[in-house]
């Protein structure tokens, strides 16, 4: 399925997009956000494709920018429950030059629409390091909660970081979703 936005379009995960996605994941501004850390290959990124492609827990987007038709980020749903109607989510824009303008905002949009109106989720949940100030920011324009924080949960070399859950339900992203399509109209001038 295909989600058509005012700026992006999100696209079905396909294998061609797999090479772009690896030079992505090891970009350092967005390998820094991860908690599946390391050096990618382009087998390692097949091998990973090859195992999700088909889980039915899983939705995998490729964020398409629609004046440009340029890939520039993933964005995915997972551990999709169809009987407590909840699931997980992330996304990151790998492209440096659309990291403003709203490419990431509109992203959030659509994917939680899609969770909320298509497919019948109450909740959808995720799980931020801390020092993302600017996607924690984002999640919080939305109406996400913050319903807890592992303290110390995620170690990189030798320091420990925070990682905060947070989490939306349907009635709080329809509260907030007309002003965010105000604010994504401003983006499409």
């Amino acid at each position: 399925m295909t989600i058509k936005g005012i700026i992006i379009t999100l696209v079905p995960l396909k294998e061609e997009f797999l090479e772009v996605m690896v030079m992505w994941r090891n970009n350092p501004l967005v390998s820094s956000t991860m908690f599946d850390r390391g050096i990618f290959t382009l087998q390692s990124q097949i091998d990973w494709y090859n195992k999700i492609k088909n889980d039915p827990t899983r939705k995998q987007f490729i964020i398409i920018a629609n004046k440009s038709d340029k890939p520039i980020g993933a964005v995915n749903l997972m551990n999709i429950d169809n009987t407590n109607l909840h699931c997980d989510w992330g996304y990151y824009i790998g492209e440096d030059d659309f990291r403003m303008g709203g490419y990431s905002i509109e992203a959030e949009f659509l994917i939680l629409k899609y969770a909320f109106t298509d497919l019948g989720m109450n909740k959808v949940y995720c799980q931020t390091l801390s020092y993302n100030t600017k996607v924690l920011s984002i999640h919080k324009k939305f109406g996400f909660i913050t319903e807890g924080i592992q303290r110390q949960h995620y170690k990189e070399n030798d320091k420990f970081s925070d990682v905060v859950i947070m989490s939306i339900l349907k009635n709080e992203f329809y509260d907030s979703s007309k002003q965010i399509e105000l604010l994504l109209n401003f983006y499409n001038r």
